[in-house]
Order: structure tokens, then sequence, then C-alpha cells
């Protein structure tokens, strides 16, 4: 004979944001350098999540946005910070973004999922951790993404500097035929993926 359980009703509910009033445990700040930039040039946003308890587990998803590359930069910093009279750990997250159309975007923050350590108790047998579910969000940010000027003309590289230079090896005047020759060249933009560099 086939057993089954009876029904049970569940209610989910959305993350919710932090209102810059409370006082809270946990919550997420995320930042833009800028909220304006040219097709396939690159936003650079952070993501802090603030800690005042413990966690006992959690994750934290990437952000999000339509018609664009994301990227994490490097690994996450840890540091330490005071708001509002309350000692936080922080959780500190780049990410490099990058636009591949033109138009009115929003960044979706980050997600944090994770259980939070309210109390520790100790029973006679064993000791255990009243913890606290939470799911929470950063605010959205709207940015816009201008297009490649109609009037510009050569290989599109939107990056705030561009830098070529060159080593020669030996580094004389002059040679000597059947002397080998080095000719270094290195291209150098900032804020651009290693793919954007033309040959």
């Amino acid at each position: 004979d086939k057993v089954s359980s009876q029904p049970m009703r569940v209610r989910v509910i959305p993350a919710s944001k932090p209102s810059a009033t409370d006082k809270k445990d946990v919550f997420i700040e995320t930042t833009v350098e800028n909220d304006s930039v040219y097709l396939q040039g690159t936003i650079q946003l952070i993501t802090k999540l603030y800690l005042a308890v413990d966690i006992q587990r959690g994750s934290l998803t990437e952000p999000k946005m339509d018609n664009a590359n994301i990227q994490q930069l490097g690994k996450d910093e840890e540091l330490s910070d005071i708001k509002n009279g309350t000692r936080y750990r922080v959780i500190k997250r780049v990410y490099l973004i990058t636009p591949q159309r033109s138009g009115d975007y929003v960044i979706k923050s980050p997600v944090f999922s994770g259980e939070l350590v309210m109390s520790k108790r100790r029973s006679f047998f064993s000791g255990f951790n009243n913890t606290k579910p939470v799911s929470l969000m950063g605010e959205d940010i709207a940015i816009t993404v201008k297009p490649i000027p109609q009037d510009y003309e050569g290989q599109w590289l939107p990056s705030d500097l561009v830098a070529i230079h060159e080593e020669w090896q030996p580094n004389d005047q002059t040679f000597t035929v059947g002397d080998p020759i080095t000719r270094t060249i290195t291209l150098t933009a900032i804020g651009v993926s290693e793919e954007q560099l033309p040959e």
C-alpha cells in the first residue's frame, strides 16, 4: 500500500530591502563608481555585506543586469566598520560589469541568504546556537549606457587611460647584421577586458 502525507501550505515572502533608519544586524550596501557609461565601457560595482552578528551559514548571489557581462574582480575582502554606534564585520566584493547594448538599465543588487546566530545557549548534553534565517538585498541601481558616437572612427576602446610602450633589446641605436633584436610592445588599458584590446 502507498502511504502519503498531508499537503502542507507554504508562504514564500520576497527578500526584504533594509530601511536606512532601521538598526539592522545585517544589511547590504551596493555602490557604483559611475552610473553613466559608453557601450562596452565598464562599471565597477562594490557590494558590502554588513554583519553585526555571527552567521552560521550564508551565501551572496551575483548582481544581475540585462545585456551585460558580469565578473567578480579578485577575492572577497574582510573589513570592519562602525555605523550608528554599532561595530560591523564587513565582507566586500567587487564586480566588473560590461554592458553589451546601449539604453537605460537596472543593476539588480546581490541577495544574501543565510542563518544568523542570535544567541548561544548550552544544554546539559550539548551546546547549540539559536539561529534565525534571513534573506535580504541591497538597493537596485539605475544606469545609462550611451551608444558609440556616430562620428567615431577607428576601433572602439572605451577606457579612461590607454598607453602603448615599446622596448628594444639590446637598447642600442645601431644594430649589427646577424645579431638578434627583440622589440616588446605593451598595450595597457584601464577598465577593459583582455578580449577588447585590439591586435
